[in-house]
């Protein structure tokens, strides 16, 4: 199974899955009353295919999304 990176603050917890991109697996609270997902896990299906469409959330890079022209521009290069 993918490797899954788990990031801890008090009880706060966000999984990261970096053979996907990076992407985020889980974003949930613990509490004394369960678990609160903050956004839809990534299913165990959906690491093992490495689709990344089934991430929470995944980053958009080398993606453009809503960038001008897909790219940017710095100190004359782009």
């Amino acid at each position: 199974m993918t490797e899954i990176l788990r990031l801890v603050s008090d009880a706060q917890r966000v999984d990261l899955v970096p053979a996907i991109g990076g992407s985020i697996a889980a974003f949930f609270t613990e509490t004394e009353a369960g678990r609160i997902d903050w956004l839809r896990p990534m299913s165990d299906t959906a690491r093992r295919a490495g689709d990344v469409l089934g991430a929470a959330c995944f980053p958009l890079i080398p993606f453009s999304n809503r960038i001008r022209g897909g790219r940017f521009v710095f100190a004359g290069r782009a």
